[in-house]
């Protein structure tokens, strides 16, 4: 048996901020850069990246991994079905001598496997890019999407209102479908360093896309969309809480591992990545495939460029 939006608003809270991720919308992306980017090898995305999306299956997996749920209650081994072998719950629910089999083996299932469930997790929004200081080599962030002290991620890319899982109405308390994620340390992005030749394709990709608009709608409507990629592994649980419009958040502890900026909603154009658990950063630079090409610096205040 197998057990199996598009803008970020940012809130100052003093000297920190809420970053609020609602479901990524793609922007219309599909002409950029259909060529000029020769990505340098180390910045390509390895087939196993561990940092994956917050899915609600991946999600209630997490809360066994952090030791949220009691794997004695079970209850929390039928959410746990319900979430994730919808077809199996059903099928089996009301044969109570299948049943009590099945959840037996789901029980084992994840005492077998908690120490394998995610707890490494991307948080994707879209960013405006402004000016580039040639001189300086970077891009300078926006004003409404500079983060100036980033401390909670309010992530709420899963369903919200209505809810129904698996024929059960309403959201599972011990399974919140969306999480608050309080960093271990403030992030502070307010520039992207991008090497120059690589920025010159990307202003004139983006410039491409609104050639054929009257210029005073394109004055109007212009605008730079990059993709910020924040890399956070989930360490701790700390409580359930209710927000504004009724919604569920289950509150966790996470350490900020890196961040990535892209020019493409898909990541395969990378402008800027930083690791901050090794403390460094790649500054991309055009070139031949496979060629090591990306500088590398000392980040003595991780969160800061």
């Amino acid at each position: 048996m197998s057990i199996m939006k598009r803008t970020a608003v940012l809130v100052p809270l003093f000297l920190f901020a809420i970053l609020v991720l609602p479901p990524l919308v793609k922007a219309q992306d599909d002409e950029y850069f259909d060529d000029g980017y020769d990505i340098i090898e180390e910045i390509e995305q390895a087939e196993d990246d561990k940092y994956v999306s917050p899915t609600f299956q991946n999600l209630s997996k997490m809360y066994w991994a952090i030791g949220k749920l009691d794997i004695d209650d079970p209850k929390m081994i039928d959410y746990y079905l319900m979430i994730n072998e919808c077809p199996m719950y059903m099928q089996y629910y009301y044969n109570d001598f299948e049943w009590n089999g099945l959840q037996k083996a789901t029980k084992d299932y994840i005492l077998q496997s908690m120490g394998g469930f995610p707890t490494h997790f991307e948080f994707m929004s879209s960013i405006a890019l402004g000016r580039y200081n040639v001189e300086k080599e970077e891009f300078e962030v926006a004003d409404q999407d500079k983060i100036e002290g980033l401390r909670q991620i309010d992530v709420a890319v899963n369903e919200t209102g209505y809810i129904e899982t698996c024929g059960r109405a309403g959201e599972i308390y011990e399974y919140p479908q969306n999480i608050i994620v309080i960093l271990n340390r403030p992030l502070v992005m307010e520039t992207i360093p991008v090497e120059k030749e690589l920025a010159r394709l990307y202003i004139e990709e983006a410039r491409r896309f609104y050639d054929n608009l009257p210029p005073e709608y394109r004055m109007k409507r212009y605008e730079r969309i990059a993709y910020l990629r924040l890399k956070v592994r989930i360490t701790q649980y700390k409580n359930t809480m209710k927000v504004a419009g009724g919604g569920l958040r289950a509150v966790v502890f996470g350490r900020l591992e890196g961040y990535e900026v892209y020019a493409d909603y898909d990541k395969t154009k990378p402008l800027f990545k930083r690791n901050i658990s090794e403390k460094r950063f790649m500054r991309l630079r055009r070139g031949s495939k496979g060629e090591k090409d990306a500088e590398t610096g000392e980040d003595d205040a991780a969160e800061e460029q």
